[in-house]
């Protein structure tokens, strides 16, 4: 018998030591531990709604608003869908609020005035409309002296400046997109003013846009549509204006990668990284969705700094 057992241990040892060979590793990962929500205190909570409504409609909430979001956000453990039907609430509901006239128009309002502060250095509607007045009478004093041509250059001054306050109403019935807002902007006395002569106006809507300034070819492509008005490739696309080139600039991949670029300063107070870019520009680049890329950053715990 125990010579039976001798012979049975080499081999009892010898399967002992295999399968403890293919035992997997426990990797421990530091500082990795799953967020406890229902441990967030009530302030974070509410530092977090008080960002998200000035982010969005340009103010605080008011105390009921506040209460009620804070039940809301409580009842459902802080998640995703809770925090992500506030912001819906916010960009897209028409009901009468006071003082608002809607969430959805102050929300609108708030893009329109964005938009206005990084291109134009945030002009007033009352300047613009000053600067419409100024062109019109312009005009008229032209054809008065029978200068037809530069009452018809004075009268396109007043139709780009006009399209800018049109813009946030016609953004907000959807008849227009984000793209059409900037490429309003981008067009008229007031940002030529601000960027003086071609060479300054190219590289503006290259910072503006996408945040870098463009290549030699690409800025000699530009300055032969807009200084000459001749055809030319710029983004694999032919323009051969000032409103062709800036329309080429905002149908491209890359004016959508700078809009969500810009989320991320405006909302997070620092640059995208290559990944989180990635993540968005795919959809973001089809449907043009620039409230869902907002909702994407603000639902984050990095945003709500839970």
């Amino acid at each position: 018998m125990a010579k039976q057992f001798r012979l049975i241990a080499p081999w009892l040892a010898w399967l002992l030591l295999i399968f403890s060979g293919c035992e997997k590793e426990i990797v421990v990962v530091e500082n990795n531990n799953p967020p406890f929500y229902n441990e967030i205190p009530t302030s974070k909570i509410k530092n977090y709604i008080n960002r998200t409504y000035i982010d969005l409609i340009g103010r605080e909430p008011l105390p009921d608003e506040m209460n009620a979001h804070v039940a809301w956000l409580r009842a459902n453990d802080l998640s995703f869908d809770s925090r992500d039907s506030i912001m819906r609430r916010l960009q897209f509901n028409r009901e009468y609020v006071p003082g608002d006239s809607s969430y959805s128009i102050a929300y609108y309002h708030r893009m329109y005035e964005l938009a206005k502060v990084r291109l134009l250095e945030g002009a007033s509607n009352a300047d613009i409309q000053q600067k419409i007045g100024i062109a019109l009478n312009a005009a008229k004093i032209d054809s008065l002296f029978g200068d037809s041509l530069d009452a018809e250059i004075d009268k396109a001054v007043a139709a780009k400046l006009q399209s800018i306050l049109k813009s946030e109403a016609e953004y907000y019935e959807g008849t227009i997109g984000i793209a059409d807002v900037y490429n309003r902007m981008c067009h008229n006395s007031i940002y030529d003013l601000i960027n003086m002569n071609t060479f300054n106006y190219i590289n503006a809507t290259f910072d503006d846009l996408f945040f870098r300034y463009p290549t030699q070819e690409e800025y000699y492509s530009a300055f032969d549509m807009i200084e000459y008005n001749l055809p030319a490739i710029i983004f694999g696309q032919s323009a051969s204006n000032k409103w062709e080139y800036i329309q080429v600039l905002t149908s491209t991949r890359e004016y959508y990668e700078g809009m969500i670029r810009w989320s991320y300063l405006t909302l997070l107070a620092r640059e995208a990284n290559t990944l989180e870019v990635a993540a968005l520009i795919e959809d973001f680049y089809q449907d043009h969705d620039l409230q869902k890329v907002q909702r994407t950053i603000m639902i984050s715990d990095e945003y709500a700094q839970f």
